[in-house]
């Protein structure tokens, strides 16, 4: 039990660090405006834009997820988490970051190789 406190704790030290790469939206913002300037501005669309950035934002919402999580920022009905205990508060929210992370990860994994 004590160790797996001591990895859940590193997990989250990580994850509260991770709010960095934030910073990742700049270059991507960067290399699709590249794109669309060269692409119709001088009729000379790029092969690896489209893939650079989503290969950018795939790291930045798997990453920007877990900082998320340990920030408590994700969006639900607080009229029915509310009256949850803790414990059942916790199952939820693991329950349904895997219902709609999990698929994600699955896709964008497919998408990219």
């Amino acid at each position: 039990m004590i160790i797996l406190k001591r990895v859940l704790r590193s997990i989250d030290a990580v994850s509260k660090h991770s709010g960095i790469f934030a910073w990742l939206i700049i270059p991507m913002c960067a290399i699709m405006t590249y794109e669309v300037v060269v692409r119709y501005g001088f009729n000379a669309p790029t092969i690896w834009a489209n893939d650079l950035s989503k290969l950018i934002f795939g790291v930045y919402f798997v990453i920007g997820g877990g900082y998320t999580l340990v920030y408590d920022g994700h969006v639900r009905v607080d009229v029915l988490f509310r009256r949850l205990s803790l414990r059942k508060q916790a199952i939820l929210n693991l329950v349904t970051s895997s219902v709609f992370f999990l698929p994600f990860v699955v896709v964008l994994l497919i998408e990219v190789v």
